[in-house]
């Protein structure tokens, strides 16, 4: 299946840059937590976060040194394209997942790459958006898989966490610090999977 190699290549990715990118998404996680603390806050900072991502995931694909402030690129470059881009994914895909939790997820795959053609080929983020749902249109099972690969990783963090609390009987606190701890590696990886594909869905020349 064409979804594997991206799996098998974002884990090569990630497991090569392991410490940076450890480094790069405790920053992340610490910040969208913060923000989540403000109400809507969370949607506006996600684009630019996420396009932090991809700068730090660039950088250290083409040899360069590891810089943390790259994390907040999103805020100097491309700024509104990616807070729109930012807000528009996540409302299409909670939307979505008000019908249930699947199509929210395919939502989400469809819309993967919109960060990065913002990023990259410096699209605005309508036709960014556009041209990652026309190549999420094409293959719906690897949509799906993209969009659920960092959730699922996440939801089985809480189940084995509860799990945990239940049956050694652990304080609360150990499952939320079992979710962050998982986060930690799932935002990560997620994103390594997107930038793997990425260059194989839109080619490098395009």
């Amino acid at each position: 299946m064409e979804a594997q190699k991206y799996l098998k290549d974002g884990i090569e990715l990630f497991m090569a840059h392991l410490s940076s990118l450890l480094a790069a998404s405790l920053a992340f996680n610490v910040v969208m937590m913060a923000a989540s603390i403000f109400p809507l806050a969370a949607l506006v900072v996600a684009g630019p976060m996420a396009g932090g991502m991809f700068y730090i995931l660039s950088d250290l694909k083409q040899g360069k040194d590891f810089d943390i402030k790259r994390l907040f690129d999103g805020f100097r470059l491309k700024l509104v394209p990616l807070i729109l881009g930012g807000l528009l994914v996540s409302i299409f895909s909670s939307l979505a997942s008000i019908l249930l939790l699947l199509p929210g997820l395919l939502v989400l795959g469809w819309y993967s790459f919109t960060f990065l053609l913002i990023i990259h080929k410096g699209l605005d983020f309508w036709p960014a958006m556009e041209a990652s749902r026309k190549i999420g249109f094409e293959d719906h099972i690897r949509s799906f898989i993209l969009g659920s690969c960092g959730f699922l990783v996440v939801i089985g963090g809480a189940i084995m966490g509860y799990l945990m609390i239940m049956v050694l009987g652990l304080p609360m606190f150990m499952e939320y610090l079992f979710i962050f701890l998982l986060a930690l590696v799932a935002a990560p990886y997620y994103f390594c999977v997107v930038f793997c594909a990425y260059p194989i869905l839109f080619g490098k020349g395009k």
